[in-house]
């Protein structure tokens, strides 16, 4: 539109918008997308797709919010899709296109690995749409593990030439621009979560301690989550004489197998639909991530959101969210020791936040920092402007 009007010698922006608002161009509606997930089971990649639908929807966006199926759907994590979003499954490129122009859809945004791939390969279907590309660690995985995928460099390559923009959650997602070369665009937008208060579930119900320190672990239930070292943590404390209850929230294979042992005091909850309310239960929040892909993770949002203060490793974008060390931090950044989480910091870390007013300090700090920059409204705004600004630049990707 830009040549057109520089053509016809329409300089004036008045002029210039008069003629847009008269034409209803992209850039004067809101942007109509499709955000493609890899799949809706349990993670915080397909919980980032759900919420930046809901968010755009709630904003006056058209979405449509599509899983490609590389996974199974967990029941509880499909009842959290807002529903004005229409969700779909596509399993090749022509139901994704047959979406595409059902809908009027004119942008295309995905987040996760298998759900970039799904794009890479459908290129008919994408045609001339901008394609927007949200980091959560998968790309510098599949760098440190080619393993994962067997044709992920050829597909990257084909990423830095087709995506028109990437948008990195966190510094070390870069790693795959040093890698396999230089954008067309990137644009850092933090993520966000919802500003809604969590209801604490009564302690009596869960099985909880009245006297205890309450802390909560939510994930997937993998080995480098740190799910087993926060069970020998909380055996530690207690074996100590400081009374602590851990909730572990969410599946997989290191739940199945510490449950097993059924250690004392230890909760498993599985996943959840309102895990706001287990957060707002506890005291403390828990991440003890070694995983190479953890960049900026929805659930340490989530727990500053409800004023609560986070012990986390050092991995991906945590301490610069956390204010690892300022005077208004929110909470207490451990970092790993040769790839291993550091039970003798977290536990020093853990006695220290047990007096309440240091406690609810760094809970106060964390729910201003929240507000400050990580709502779900200011990722939404963040994110129109970037799908605006495509939609207006055609020729950023080289197509008219």
């Amino acid at each position: 539109m830009d040549q057109e009007l520089a053509r016809f010698s329409v300089t004036d922006p008045a002029r210039q918008a008069e003629i847009r608002a008269q034409l209803n161009l992209p850039g004067n509606r809101p942007p109509s997308v499709l955000v493609l997930t890899s799949d809706l089971g349990a993670g915080g990649g397909q919980l980032f797709a759900i919420r930046l639908a809901g968010a755009l929807a709630q904003r006056g966006n058209r979405v449509v919010l599509a899983e490609c199926g590389a996974y199974p759907r967990h029941p509880r994590v499909v009842a959290q899709v807002d529903p004005r979003v229409a969700l779909f499954s596509v399993a090749n490129g022509a139901e994704m296109a047959d979406l595409l122009e059902r809908f009027d859809l004119n942008l295309v945004q995905t987040s996760l690995w298998w759900a970039d791939r799904f794009v890479a390969f459908s290129p008919e279907a994408l045609g001339s749409r901008p394609w927007v590309c949200t980091m959560h660690g998968c790309h510098e995985t599949l760098l440190a593990d080619p393993g994962i995928d067997t044709q992920g460099d050829r597909i990257m390559a084909q990423m830095i030439a087709r995506v028109d923009a990437f948008v990195p959650t966190a510094a070390k997602n870069r790693a795959m621009f040093a890698a396999r070369g230089t954008p067309r665009l990137e644009r850092a937008i933090d993520n966000g979560v919802d500003n809604h208060p969590g209801t604490p579930i009564p302690r009596a119900r869960l099985g909880l301690r009245d006297e205890a320190l309450v802390l909560i672990l939510a994930s997937r239930a993998i080995p480098d989550k740190g799910w087993a070292a926060v069970v020998d943590l909380t055996a530690r404390l207690n074996a100590e004489g400081l009374a602590t209850d851990l909730i572990l929230v969410g599946e997989g294979s290191e739940a199945d197998a510490l449950a097993a042992r059924r250690p004392p005091h230890v909760h498993f909850v599985g996943q959840v639909s309102n895990l706001t309310d287990y957060l707002a239960t506890a005291d403390i929040g828990l991440i003890p991530s070694s995983f190479v892909g953890e960049s900026l993770p929805l659930v340490m949002l989530d727990l500053m959101a409800q004023s609560r203060p986070v012990v986390a490793t050092d991995r991906g974008e945590i301490p610069r969210v956390l204010g690892n060390g300022a005077a208004d931090a929110a909470g207490i950044v451990v970092p790993l020791v040769r790839g291993r989480v550091d039970l003798d910091g977290f536990a020093a870390a853990i006695r220290r936040l047990a007096d309440p007013e240091t406690r609810r300090r760094m809970g106060a700090a964390a729910r201003a920092r929240f507000e400050a920059g990580f709502t779900v409204d200011q990722m939404a705004q963040a994110y129109d402007r970037l799908y605006r600004e495509m939609l207006d630049r055609p020729c950023i990707a080289g197509r008219d």
